[in-house]
């Protein structure tokens, strides 16, 4: 089998759009490759119509175009983190920057001592790795401004993420739909481009960064979940409080009768001294 047609199966074997790097680390398992050869058999096969770009830098495989989703991505999120070294420093001024096509915004706030900002990509959007690195140059940009290592944990305020469907159109006069579901959570469907419906999904929830990870990654079905397991475990710990403040009661309540036994204890010993040191009198 040639290389050129090593490459076309590559991409029609796979079950999402691929990069050029992508299918190159696939080939060069088996097969002797560079990765300029790679990109070069892509671009003939592309020409030749045999596999199809639905965003820039994907390639997926003409056959399947139409039943193929795009990978879940983020395109922006919100952060925020407790900084109370703040007070005792100078004024910082906002840090805007571009890594990796990934733009990084850091707001210092000394009056609420808090570090917020956001980082954002929407084409092609931020996958767990890329949302994990930018999320480190935050703290690597902090600690270059202030000289200090943050250590509260940064928390997500808004999390929106959003999958394309390549191929498809929306039936009727519907260009867009945005329902409102649990938990602050918006979810909206449009017509991205002529060949490619969008759904996002916006989480205005706080969140932490294990949570959206997990969100990325599948191990929870859906936003609504999350949110739902955060509910309830806000519940769980709010029951956890309630049950040390009753046993916080008990303890007082034990101790207060413990002292007032000690107490009685002394008045009945008294008394019976008292008692005792008394001559007895006799009736003649």
């Amino acid at each position: 089998m040639s290389k050129l047609k090593v490459v076309l199966a590559t991409v029609e074997d796979a079950t999402e759009p691929l990069t050029p790097k992508q299918i190159y680390e696939i080939i060069s398992k088996k097969w002797h490759i560079t990765p300029s050869t790679v990109r070069k058999y892509l671009r003939r096969l592309h020409r030749e119509n045999r596999v199809v770009q639905p965003y820039p830098g994907y390639y997926c495989s003409r056959i399947t175009y139409s039943v193929i989703v795009g990978p879940l991505v983020v395109h922006d999120v919100h952060w925020k983190i407790g900084a109370n070294f703040l007070g005792g420093l100078g004024k910082f001024g906002d840090v805007t920057e571009l890594t990796g096509g990934v733009k990084i915004f850091v707001q210092y706030g000394r009056q609420r001592r808090f570090i917020s900002g956001f980082v954002s990509n929407d084409v092609p959007g931020m996958s767990k790795d890329t949302l994990l690195f930018a999320l480190n140059r935050v703290l690597d940009i902090i600690e270059r401004d202030t000289g200090k290592v943050v250590d509260e944990e940064i928390i997500l305020t808004t999390f929106e993420t959003n999958k394309d469907y390549p191929g498809k159109r929306l039936d009727g006069r519907i260009a867009s739909l945005t329902k409102r579901q649990l938990f602050d959570v918006i979810e909206r469907v449009y017509q991205k481009d002529e060949d490619t419906v969008r759904t996002e999904r916006k989480v205005s929830q706080d969140l932490t960064v294990e949570a959206a990870v997990d969100l990325l990654k599948g191990n929870l079905p859906d936003s609504n979940t999350a949110q739902g397991l955060k509910v309830l475990g806000n519940q769980v710990k709010g029951l956890g409080v309630s049950q040390k403040f009753g046993n916080r009661e008990l303890v007082d309540i034990k101790s207060q009768l413990t002292e007032l036994t000690k107490v009685f204890k002394t008045l009945i010993e008294s008394t019976k001294i008292q008692q005792d040191s008394v001559e007895p009198s006799y009736i003649s």
